[in-house]
């Protein structure tokens, strides 16, 4: 009896270590079946921050663009500005911001006038000239020109008189070639020290831009 039920006992202690094992081989399966989904998953992980890094790159470089033409549209801006003051100088003419209203409407109040030099003698009547008055610069319209005395008669055309003095060809100045409305205003603010430290302060706002759109480009690409 003692022997039938140790082989029992024997049996039942084999069945326990046989479905352990079966149990055991079955959760390393899973644990393998695990891992094989850790493996696949990890490729899916890379693609996403690839995607993600591509993003960066390309809102860094449409920041980049912006900046860029930002900068560029200042400072052409800026030159721009700049323009009227400096090319008549270098062709030789003068900018003469208009005070007075006495060539309205032809020449409104604050326009600026563009006189280009030329010879006394040639002026005619109908053209508008510069010439000096005492301690100003008085632009009015010819009507007409004695070249034997060497004078200019004037007369602005809002006035209803001609000029009761003459204008000697010693004074003459120049025709009008060009006159822009309101641009005599603005270049008399740009010529104070307030107007140019504005002026310079845009003309830095678009080197940085500049400086940015690079420094953003420079980050794209090392994404």
């Amino acid at each position: 009896m003692r022997s039938e039920k140790n082989s029992v006992k024997l049996a039942a202690s084999k069945r326990r270590r046989s479905q352990a094992a079966a149990s055991g081989g079955r959760n390393g399966r899973a644990v393998a079946s695990d891992g094989r989904s850790e493996r696949a998953t990890a490729p899916q992980s890379r693609t996403g921050r690839s995607a993600a890094s591509k993003r960066r790159r390309r809102r860094k470089r449409i920041a980049a663009t912006v900046c860029n033409c930002a900068g560029i549209l200042i400072l052409i801006s800026v030159i721009g500005l700049l323009l009227p003051a400096v090319l008549p100088n270098v062709a030789g003419m003068q900018v003469l911001r208009i005070e007075s209203g006495s060539m309205e409407p032809a020449i409104p109040v604050g326009s600026a006038v563009f006189v280009a030099p030329g010879d006394a003698a040639d002026v005619v009547a109908g053209d508008i000239i510069a010439f000096a008055r005492e301690d100003t610069q008085v632009v009015h319209r010819a009507t007409a020109n004695n070249v034997v005395e060497g004078a200019i008669t004037t007369k602005g055309d809002a006035n209803a008189n001609e000029d009761l003095d003459r204008v000697p060809y010693a004074n003459y100045h120049g025709n009008v070639v060009l006159t822009v409305p309101f641009m005599g205003d603005f270049l008399a603010i740009l010529t104070t020290t307030v107007g140019k430290v504005y002026l310079l302060a845009f003309a830095i706002c678009g080197v940085l831009f500049n400086i940015l759109a690079t420094r953003l480009r420079a980050q794209a690409q090392a994404l």
